[in-house]
C-alpha cells in the first residue's frame, strides 16, 4: 500500500512539474504540430515514466531522466524563428535547476515548520507525501507569481497585490 501512495505522490509531483515546465514552453516558443493531444500524450506519458524512475531512489538517475526529457521535448516539440535550439534547450533546463531549489526550499521549510511545532510524523511516508505537497506549493506559488511573469516573450506587468506577495 505505501508503494502505491508513494507513487500516486510522485505521479502528482511529477505532473505538476511537467504542467509549469509546458507551460513555460508553450509561452514562449511556438509548438511544432498543432494536435494538442500529442502533447497532452508526452505529457502525460513522462510523468508516468519520472515517477517510475523515482520510485527507484537513485538522485543521479532521477536528475538524468529530467535531463533528458525536458531536453528532448523542447528540442523536438518547440521551435523558435530566430533562437537556435541549443538556447531553447537551455533555457528549458534553467527552469528544471530554479524548480529543483523550489523543491528544495520548500521541503526544507516544511521540516522546519514540523520541528518548530514539535510535530514528529512517526509513518515516513506520511513525511514524504507532506514535503512533497508543501514542495509543490511553494513551486506555485513562486513560479505564477515571479517566474512566469518574468521569463515570458511579453514582459507581463506585477499587479499591487503581487508585489506585494512577492515582498512577504
Amino acid at each position: 500500500m505505501e508503494n502505491i501512495i508513494l507513487y500516486l505522490c510522485s505521479c502528482l509531483s511529477c505532473f505538476i512539474i511537467i504542467t509549469i515546465l509546458c507551460g513555460f514552453m508553450d509561452d514562449r516558443y511556438n509548438r511544432i504540430f498543432a494536435n494538442k493531444y500529442i502533447y497532452i500524450g508526452i505529457e502525460l506519458g513522462i510523468t508516468f515514466g519520472i515517477a517510475v524512475v523515482n520510485l527507484l531512489h537513485n538522485e543521479i538517475l532521477n536528475i538524468t531522466t529530467w535531463i533528458v526529457a525536458v531536453s528532448l521535448v523542447a528540442y523536438i516539440l518547440y521551435y523558435e524563428d530566430f533562437v537556435k535550439p541549443v538556447k531553447r534547450v537551455l533555457e528549458c533546463e534553467m527552469l528544471v535547476g530554479i524548480i529543483s531549489i523550489c523543491e528544495s526550499l520548500g521541503v526544507g521549510l516544511a521540516d522546519w515548520l514540523l520541528e518548530l511545532q514539535d510535530i514528529e510524523i512517526k509513518a515516513n511516508i506520511m513525511q514524504i507525501c507532506l514535503e512533497t505537497a508543501f514542495s509543490k506549493v511553494i513551486l506555485i506559488f513562486l513560479y505564477f507569481m515571479a517566474f512566469s511573469k518574468l521569463m515570458k516573450k511579453r514582459q507581463a506587468s506585477f499587479n499591487k497585490l503581487q508585489k506585494e506577495s512577492l515582498i512577504i
